[in-house]
């Protein structure tokens, strides 16, 4: 039997190579990432690790750890740079925790430092109300509840499934995250549209334009991403996540063979979205052997998690691209 291969080890090896394979897409930044994680002992419990990285322009990679609801744990007894948010966030409102499917910590790997570092909640919009109420409490910062609800009162035909906070800078904008309901296991853009629309957002005609051009490729999931600022106003900057139907590495090796897809790249650099780099992305899909046991393996799937289109005011920003390194035990069949 193999030896075990920890988290760290698995980052070093799937940064490094993809860092071979496709440089010019995920750029330079392993040594910072290994650099900001080398002492998070939350890393050997994450599932799943991420990179996101822009398509055009300057790499500027984003690292995030994803814990699911069954690894969240209690925090450590040792106390430490590398643990204080996550000692914090469960002392605080862990009480609620257990309402979350999934927690992100995305890691700000400019400053290298985890106090920088974003939390990102999967949950539920009823629990998000009693995470809310509690997180703003924690912070001092009653005032920001009563736009933040009314915010989800208005998303009345969407899904909030996402909350982000930056526990280090309270005047930071929160990070709200909201998806279409899906009907016959289809998820619209629409209502994305019509809530862009009730809340004025002067992106919308442009959005509305290039979703329905994507859509006609039948290829996403859509979800919107606001930032809410701390007077209770919108940032103007916007995302728009694009969730690719085909969800294994052999759906995903599939989709990017197809004319579709090829029509959604063209899309992205007709639209100064993306450069050459977006024609890398096939090097970034395989799967690796981590161990293999008597009755099961464990293997690496590099795969793709989803795309971003950005927006603020002044118009258009270059795409992202966010890659997902998938920790797997399979049933051996041999």
């Amino acid at each position: 039997m193999e030896a075990y291969v920890s988290n760290y080890q698995l980052l070093y090896g799937w940064l490094n190579y993809l860092q071979e394979v496709a440089k010019p897409l995920v750029g330079t930044g392993k040594e910072q990432i290994l650099t900001a994680v080398q002492n998070f002992e939350l890393l050997d419990k994450a599932q799943a690790m991420s990179v996101e990285c822009p398509l055009m322009g300057e790499s500027s990679e984003e690292f995030s750890v994803d814990l699911y609801s069954h690894h969240f744990g209690k925090p450590a007894d040792e106390k430490s740079d590398s643990s204080s948010i996550y000692d914090n966030f469960l002392k605080n409102y862990g009480d609620v925790i257990g309402d979350a499917r999934e927690l992100s910590l995305v890691l700000d790997t400019r400053t290298g430092k985890i106090k920088d570092s974003a939390l990102f909640l999967d949950i539920s919009r009823g629990a998000a109300i009693k995470v809310l109420r509690q997180v703003l409490a924690w912070q001092g910062e009653q005032r920001r509840m009563q736009p933040l609800a009314r915010l989800m009162d208005r998303a009345e035909n969407l899904e909030a499934i996402m909350l982000g906070f930056v526990f280090a800078h309270n005047n930071l904008p929160m990070r709200m995250s909201f998806r279409s309901v899906k009907t016959d296991g289809i998820n619209d853009y629409l209502p994305i549209i019509e809530f862009m629309e009730k809340l004025g957002l002067r992106q919308t005609d442009r959005v509305n334009l290039e979703l329905e051009l994507i859509d006609r490729l039948d290829l996403f999931d859509y979800r919107l991403e606001l930032d809410v600022l701390p007077d209770g106003k919108l940032s103007n900057a916007i995302g728009i996540e694009l969730y690719p139907r085909s969800q294994t590495l052999e759906e995903q090796r599939q989709l990017l063979a197809e004319e579709k897809y090829q029509n959604f790249l063209k899309f992205l650099k007709n639209t100064a979205k993306a450069d050459s780099r977006a024609e890398l992305l096939e090097r970034c899909l395989f799967f690796a052997d981590l161990r293999q046991a008597p009755e099961n393996q464990e293997v690496l799937i590099s795969g793709l998690s989803h795309f971003k289109l950005r927006y603020n005011a002044a118009g258009k920003l270059p795409a992202k691209v966010c890659l997902r390194a998938l920790r797997v035990i399979e049933g051996n069949n041999n």
